[in-house]
């Protein structure tokens, strides 16, 4: 997964979270760049808790779930999807069917 840099360190989400919150944040894109369908992460809670290692502390994710869980929404298929993650998965997928066609 790209890292983006230049749009990641100029969002509002770099500016507004906590060193926590960003943390978990990446941490959630870079768990939800591995789930399938790519770019998701599952609905409940406990699941998204023990994705990025804090299953055993619900205080601490707690604290950082809103902010952490910024820009992703639930679709009809009930899991959370981040727009951006979505976005460099398809990416992916057509530089993987170009190089698999030559």
């Amino acid at each position: 997964m790209p890292l983006l840099g230049e749009r990641l360190f100029g969002s509002d989400f770099d500016l507004d979270a906590s060193d926590a919150e960003f943390r978990v944040g990446l941490r959630l894109w870079w768990e939800a760049w591995k789930q399938v369908p790519a770019g998701s992460l599952p609905r409940e809670d406990h699941r998204i808790a023990g994705l990025v290692g804090l299953k055993e502390s619900p205080k601490k994710w707690q604290q950082v779930r809103a902010r952490a869980q910024a820009g992703f929404v639930e679709c009809s298929d009930g899991r959370l999807y981040h727009p951006i993650v979505c976005e460099q998965a398809m990416i992916a997928w057509e530089k993987r069917g170009e190089t698999q066609q030559t």
